[in-house]
């Protein structure tokens, strides 16, 4: 595994945070670099695991994958900066350890942007699937209907993202670490008000639902931090709370 950064500058830049993710891992890393489109870097930021996440990743003879091992468990915010700060690519296309890509989502959406440069936040429909049931989820599209639902909810699956970076370096922003398990719907209630969204009217990802993860095991912290996002959200749309 090559985990120096490559010479010449990928288009997309796949973010994804690793903490004892063992059980999904590899099929969500075959999913990335089974895509029909290949010009990314993979940086994978290997969270302090104590499973055998990190000897899965180092299994992997790709020269796209970029291994970052923390020292030690650092947090998913932390993490996902720390991908945000050394992303080479144009785009961030983002990705959860346990979800899996359909193989034809990052050119589909890479072609969207590029052909729609208005946009600097896209999405997609998805399979939300569990051990024993699936559910096709349609997003919302229209960028007008998807800020206002965001005074309601986040309205983005997070890990089917792809952004423009340079809206990020232009505006100083990542990740807040005062808007834990709420990360993701606090940075898009930040960038709504500068570039538009959009979801593609296409199922692209396939999202799993499962005990383990931070909207089952940490719910009350995320909706009174989900309170505090939509005030702030609110306050700068120019409303009072």
């Amino acid at each position: 595994m090559d985990n120096s950064l490559n010479q010449i500058s990928p288009v997309v830049s796949v973010v994804m945070s690793v903490y004892n993710g063992e059980k999904y891992l590899r099929e969500a890393i075959d999913s990335v670099l089974n895509q029909t489109f290949s010009d990314f870097e993979f940086i994978i930021i290997n969270d302090g695991s104590s499973d055998k996440s990190l000897s899965i990743i180092q299994s992997y003879n790709d020269k796209r994958i970029v291994l970052i091992d923390n020292d030690g468990n650092k947090g998913l915010i932390f993490s996902l900066n720390k991908g945000l700060e050394i992303a080479k690519g144009k785009y961030i296309a983002r990705m959860d350890a346990d979800d899996i890509n359909l193989p034809e989502r990052f050119k589909k959406q890479l072609d969207f942007l590029e052909s729609n440069t208005s946009i600097g936040v896209l999405g997609c429909d998805y399979i939300s699937f569990a051990e024993n049931s699936s559910q096709i989820v349609k997003s919302i599209h229209d960028k007008f209907k998807i800020k206002s639902f965001l005074l309601f909810t986040a309205t983005m699956c997070h890990p089917t993202l792809m952004l423009r970076k340079q809206i990020l370096v232009d505006n100083n922003l990542n990740y807040s670490e005062n808007a834990k398990h709420v990360e993701d719907y606090d940075l898009w209630c930040r960038l709504v008000l500068l570039t538009d969204f959009c979801n593609l009217n296409e199922v692209l990802f396939k999202y799993r639902d499962h005990a383990s993860q931070v909207s089952h095991k940490n719910r009350d912290t995320q909706l009174i931090n989900s309170n505090i996002v939509q005030e702030n959200y609110l306050k700068k749309l120019g409303f009072s709370y």
